[in-house]
This record gives C-alpha cells, structure tokens and sequence, in this order.
C-alpha cells in the first residue's frame, strides 16, 4: 500500500512525541524508524512508548504505533543524552 509522505511524517511525530513525554528533559542523539504494516490515512494509530534502560549520561527507548487490529505500523528507538 502506498503511502503519502505526509502520513509517514505525522506518525514520526506521533512517536517522537511519545518518546519526548517518557524521556523527560534530554537531548535527542538518535532517533530510527522502521515501518511496517500501512494503516489507513483515516485510521489513528494506539501509540506506545518507554524507557528501556538508563545510563548516567544516556537514555534508551523506544515507541510503537499499532493499528486499530493489532499490526504494527511503524516502530521507533532512540537514544537521548541527559541534560
């Protein structure tokens, strides 16, 4: 299924978003999306996002945006540098 650019760029927003609110006062270092299955441009995405482990100067997380039956739609993980 094709997808429009646009799409693609709210659901990037969408996890960062995400990643923003459970990281919590850092900087960004890396940010990797990997898409999966196309959801509809009317269908919202249930999105989820935590914290996977934190070091004294790194945090490492990652996000997922499902579909409304189940199947991922795009996936994130990133690396934050503690402020």
């Amino acid at each position: 299924m094709w997808r429009p650019m646009s799409l693609l760029l709210q659901h990037a927003a969408a996890l960062e978003a995400a990643l923003t609110e459970v990281v919590g006062p850092s900087t960004p270092v890396t940010l990797t999306l990997d898409y999966g299955l196309a959801a509809p441009p009317d269908e919202t995405l249930s999105i989820s996002a935590a914290v996977d482990r934190t070091t004294r100067t790194l945090i490492f997380a990652h996000a997922d945006g499902r579909r409304a039956d189940g199947a991922v739609a795009i996936t994130a993980s990133a690396v934050y540098r503690v402020d």
